[in-house]
């Protein structure tokens, strides 16, 4: 009797193909592999490849090829870039994204028009990218984040002095820039520049979005952003991770604790990027009840030995799993301080503190 050995691909349905292939999310290499096996892997392979296609280009060249792309979308025989004049593309590669970021697209947008010019002229060259850009920033910022297709949920807005605010994409003028915020569940954040309209982007932002699940604010922020960043943090109600540099200072720290009351509720890792005080933590835990992971760069102490040996008050209890400290703890000055904070975090959660960190290894 002979018997018919069945391709695995005629027994799993598309969906459970899916299923597979989501695990491949982020690995290029395997993606790659996976466009050339047939239709099916193909169409499976590169929504993946693309949700956020400059995850992938490491180098200049994979980002301008990627920019290059998506031009083939847009109308530019007005800029006699000669970019419609390429094979049209196989996928709508721009209906794929999830995630936009900012600075990386206009990396690569500015270095495909450099590219372009310098194969006709290099006089002027700058001054002839900037008149070419503006216009691409609008058409390819409308294109891709659009309502129509609007599946964006990861933004990641940086900008620097790369060419001035003007020469970059303006996020408060596209179309469809309030639904697209809508949609949104994760942010980051950072401003390098100072420029009164990244003051109305931030407060549009705070406007739009409260139900962010995932802010992340980068250290590197003007001070002049400050309060429009705190107002943006004010705002938000259900958030679920965290990541800001310590923008309180010792006269408004209450109000500061008052915005993590609001969403103690929901947040589960929290990341400060920057040194704050012993007493600060334990006053966050405190008060973050549902708070799983706290990570920061390292901890002040100041008079905090009556507080560090006093008796662990058995009515709290915190469900924390993960405390992190980038810095070096073990070559830090206060290391007995640290093996304190461990010892007591640990008496009130379930905590796996490591033996070195011990009062017995002292």
């Amino acid at each position: 009797m002979v018997t018919t050995q069945k391709n695995i691909l005629t027994i799993l349905t598309n969906d459970c193909l899916f299923e597979i292939f989501r695990h491949f999310k982020g690995d290029c290499r395997t993606l790659h592999s996976c466009i050339l096996v047939s239709r099916i892997f193909c169409e499976l392979a590169i929504p993946l490849l693309w949700y956020n296609p400059f995850l992938f280009a490491k180098n200049i060249n994979s980002k301008i090829l990627v920019i290059r792309t998506y031009l083939c979308f847009i109308n530019t025989h007005d800029l006699n870039l000669h970019i419609n004049e390429s094979p049209n593309p196989f996928f709508e590669y721009h209906k794929c994204l999830r995630e936009f970021e900012l600075y990386p697209f206009q990396e690569g947008l500015r270095e495909f028009i450099r590219h372009v010019i310098k194969l006709k002229t290099i006089n002027n060259l700058t001054k002839k990218i900037n008149k070419i850009i503006k216009p691409l920033n609008r058409r390819l910022g409308d294109l891709l984040l659009n309502k129509v297709n609007n599946n964006l949920n990861h933004l990641n807005i940086k900008y620097d002095d790369m060419s001035g605010l003007e020469n970059q994409l303006n996020l408060c003028s596209l179309n469809d820039i309030d639904d697209v915020l809508l949609n949104i569940t994760r942010l980051s954040l950072e401003f390098l520049i100072v420029e009164d309209s990244l003051e109305l982007l931030l407060d549009m932002i705070t406007r739009k979005k409260r139900n962010l699940h995932h802010l992340s604010i980068s250290n590197n922020n003007h001070i002049k952003f400050h309060a429009a960043l705190i107002k943006l943090l004010e705002s938000q109600q259900c958030l679920k991770t965290l990541e800001i540099p310590a923008l309180w200072t010792s006269e408004n720290l209450s109000s500061f604790l008052n915005i993590f009351h609001k969403i103690s509720h929901s947040l589960i890792s929290l990341k400060i990027s920057n040194s704050i005080k012993c007493v600060t933590l334990f006053s966050l835990i405190d008060i973050l009840h549902n708070l799983r992971k706290f990570e920061s760069l390292s901890l002040h102490f100041h008079n905090d030995d009556d507080f560090l040996n006093s008796p662990i008050p058995s009515s709290k209890s915190y469900k924390l799993e993960v405390l992190i400290f980038t810095e070096p703890v073990l070559l830090h000055p206060h290391i007995a301080n640290y093996r304190l904070v461990f010892e007591r975090i640990k008496a009130m959660s379930n905590i796996i503190v490591p033996e070195i960190y011990s009062r017995h290894n002292r």
